[in-house]
């Protein structure tokens, strides 16, 4: 239980959020999904990139 309450009120609301947006998007008429799947596509590759990007600075720093 302890390792719950360190996550706090934050990532908690974050959370609910995510269901709730999640919930609605679920409810959407199909001829709209695959605007949503290349939605999502977009943010997983600019997610991916951004760590990418991360590492590889990271691996440039080094001496």
């Amino acid at each position: 239980m302890s390792r719950w309450r360190s996550l706090g009120w934050g990532t908690a609301l974050a959370l609910l959020v995510m269901l709730l947006i999640g919930i609605q998007l679920g409810r959407l008429p199909f001829r709209y999904r695959h605007s949503l799947w290349q939605l999502q596509g977009a943010a997983l590759g600019g997610v991916i990139g951004f760590a990418l990007g991360q590492v590889s600075a990271r691996i440039g720093r080094r001496p």
